[in-house]
């Protein structure tokens, strides 16, 4: 299976396509999701723009917390 995505931090964006920044984190460091590896060939795959990508990240992230919810 294929990581497309991953957790960096700031100072390594510019190594693969950076796509959210989520902010500090208790250790001082920026967080951001960027690709991972990802060719621009690729690129209409693994993103479909700005408003539709945060839109699948709240998606996700709404349906890892009711299922948590759930336990």
């Amino acid at each position: 299976m294929r990581t497309y995505f991953k957790a960096d931090i700031q100072d390594n964006r510019g190594e693969n396509w950076w796509l959210a920044d989520f902010g500090v984190d208790e250790n001082g460091k920026e967080y951001i999701l960027t690709t991972n590896n990802v060719r621009a060939s690729e690129a209409g795959f693994v993103s479909h723009g700005a408003k539709s990508d945060c839109e699948l990240c709240a998606k996700l992230l709404n349906a890892y917390y009711n299922a948590k919810s759930e336990e």
